[in-house]
């Protein structure tokens, strides 16, 4: 099953001081054992605000594993 993910998971991902860190992790992991797990533009670039650079933003999707949905 395909699981869009959302900008405050991959937030609290990146940030170890989230409350939701932990169950953000946990979370990804379980949902990529289940199918793709995506996230939008709209995420990505939500994502992005506050990040130094946007390769900064790609390697850590890319370290994730998580793809990005193009809508056609």
């Amino acid at each position: 099953m395909t699981t869009f993910f959302d900008t405050n998971a991959l937030f609290a991902i990146v940030n170890e001081r989230e409350p939701v860190h932990a169950w953000s992790i946990a979370t990804l992991k379980k949902r990529k054992n289940h199918g793709p797990v995506l996230i939008c533009d709209i995420v990505f670039a939500e994502f992005s605000v506050g990040m130094a650079s946007v390769d900064d933003v790609r390697k850590v999707i890319d370290n994730l594993a998580l793809e990005r949905y193009v809508h056609d």
